[in-house]
Order: structure tokens, then sequence, then C-alpha cells
């Protein structure tokens, strides 16, 4: 999948920006607009402004968030799944350091508890087709995330520009998961899937998600 070109949008101040900058422009944000989604007079344990990618380079797939340092992992364990992963139920983990071949953190512990910035912990989704992510807290912060939320998102990737594998022109909407693992093309517009010979069942949609043609996810 390829990385897209386009800036992406601070939610806080609307300033478009590119991947690479939005980082440091957030940490700086959250002091001076935090205020539109923070009561930073409230009295609690603060908030972490947080970072979830696969842990690589050039990672065209992330996020930004600011996340209550007394937020159990139980609640961003189901926001990855509501806006990134869930497809089948499956099952996820937190860990200290690398999956698989570290300590499992509880998720009934709190984010604050087990992250402080310059630390990272890792996540998975699916011990079967499994997707990995990295979690990396930048900063923290006074206050309270505004009304019942715990978790706010501040801003995440545009969507990689992925072309038609049929046409080579338009944007990729589908993917075709029987092409896909016999090795022949399998992303295509909505006209060049008209085309298509493959069953239904197999096509999903291609989705803004590290997820992105993995198991059921976008069907």
């Amino acid at each position: 999948m390829g990385a897209s070109t386009s800036k992406a949008t601070c939610n806080l101040c609307r300033k478009e920006l590119t991947p690479r900058g939005m980082g440091r422009h957030l940490s700086l944000c959250l002091e001076r607009n935090g205020h539109t989604i923070v009561n930073q007079s409230a009295k609690s344990p603060g908030i972490l402004h947080i970072k979830v990618d696969s842990g690589m380079s050039n990672d065209p797939y992330w996020l930004h968030l600011a996340v209550g340092r007394d937020t159990p992992l139980d609640d961003l364990d189901s926001f990855l799944r509501d806006i990134w992963l869930e497809c089948c139920g499956h099952l996820s983990d937190f860990y200290y350091g690398s999956p698989f071949s570290s300590d499992e953190i509880d998720m009934s512990r709190k984010i604050g508890h087990v992250l402080a910035p310059k630390g990272s912990i890792s996540y998975v989704y699916d011990f079967g087709s499994t997707t990995k992510l990295a979690i990396h807290a930048l900063s923290e912060h006074p206050g309270k995330i505004k009304g019942n939320k715990k978790i706010s998102l501040l801003a995440r990737n545009p969507a990689p520009e992925i072309l038609c594998q049929g046409c080579e022109q338009e944007q990729a909407e589908f993917i075709c998961h029987e092409c896909l693992m016999e090795g022949f093309k399998a992303l295509f517009c909505s006209a060049c899937l008209q085309d298509h010979e493959c069953e239904d069942a197999m096509v999903v949609r291609v989705m803004n998600s590290p997820r992105c043609g993995v198991c059921a996810y976008g069907a």
C-alpha cells in the first residue's frame, strides 16, 4: 500500500501539516488549544498525547490520541478496534516490549501506570492474521478530556494513495482476497470491479487502516 502525499489535519486548530511534522505540532498545540477538548482546570491525573503506528519507518497508517492517564487499557483496546481493526472479534493483548517476546499487560491497568512520555508499549490484534501496533507516549498535559470521553482523536493519517491495478488511473476502492492470496492483481476501482470474475464474498473495501486487506476487515 502506498503512502499518501496529502497533508493531515490537526483536529485542535484545523491546521494542515505533513505527517512528519504532526507529532511536534500537536504537543505544542495541546498547550495552546487543548482547552477545546480538555478541561484544563479539572482535578485529574492529566492526559497523555500518544501516537499509534506499526513501529516501522515511513508507516502510512498512524493515529495521534489524547488519552486520560486514568484510562484502562481495555478502553484503548476498544477504541483501536472501533477505528482501525475490528473484523471478527479476534483476541488482542498489550505488551511492555515487543509483541510475544515480553510480558503481557493486564487490560485493567491504567495507561498512566504503564506509559510515560518517551516510553512505549506494543499491542497485537488477532493472533492468526496478526496486526501489530506500537504505542508511543509523546507528552503529558494537565486536565481531563471534556464530557464522558476518555480518548480523543487529535489527528490521523490521510488515506494512502492506492491506484487501481486494472486501469492504473483511478483510486482503488476494493480488494479481492482471492486474487491477493494467489498473487494476482487484487486492487480495483468500482468501474474495473464490474469486469472482475471472482465471487463477491471475496471482495472487501479498501480502508484507511493497517488492517486493510487482512482477514475480513472492510467486508
